[in-house]
């Protein structure tokens, strides 16, 4: 999927275009982490897959979609080294007791499987947060605010993000930042899918 190199936004490419194409909202807002892979857009059927996979526990679209975001990897990472370590974006204990599982830690252990990449729990969500889809960026931004805290030493790790879906970036943005100041010295974002903005 052809899109922003660094929050994988998608976006209207002519063949003579460089590959190396850097979203408006990244270029005026950097992003902390430095590149994000997605193996899809967040469109049906695929949206519909990750609903199932989700909310439903469905762990043969989550074994498929995680195989394909595999692939994808496997072509972004040709020409640049591989991270250190993969981590997962966290989900509050409560929230993981009612949904049954963490698909981000799912996704994370397939690919751990797949890629031969260590895995490691570095991040703890310390305080219960109101669902992301419905709260626009500003809320989002106020919603995360001190959601998290480090549980592993990430000192001079280049390491990889896990999340089923990216919306606006929000989260990855807060978590990278605070690997980051805990000594990472890179992250990338890996994602089953990016949801485009209207229009695209």
């Amino acid at each position: 999927m052809t899109g922003c190199q660094q929050c994988a936004l998608p976006l209207p490419v002519s063949p003579e275009a460089d590959s190396a194409l850097i979203c408006g909202e990244c270029l005026h807002n950097p992003p902390p982490f430095t590149h994000t892979s997605a193996a899809f857009r967040y469109l049906p059927p695929i949206s519909d897959q990750i609903t199932r996979f989700k909310h439903q526990r469905d762990l043969v679209a989550g074994r498929f979609l995680s195989t394909q975001l595999a692939q994808q990897l496997r072509l972004d990472y040709e020409y640049q080294a591989w991270p250190d370590a993969i981590t997962a974006v966290p989900l509050h204990w409560q929230r993981q007791l009612w949904r049954g599982f963490n698909q981000a830690a799912y996704i994370s252990r397939q690919l751990s499987l797949e890629l031969k990449i260590p895995l490691l729990h570095c991040c703890r969500r310390k305080k219960a947060t109101v669902k992301q889809q419905q709260l626009s960026r500003k809320q989002r931004l106020k919603n995360l605010r001190q959601s998290f805290e480090i549980m592993t030493n990430a000192k001079d790790l280049h390491l990889a993000l896990i999340d089923d879906v990216m919306t606006t970036g929000t989260t990855a943005r807060e978590l990278s930042s605070i690997l980051l100041k805990a000594g990472a010295k890179r992250v990338d974002v890996w994602v089953l899918a990016r949801t485009p903005t209207p229009g695209t």
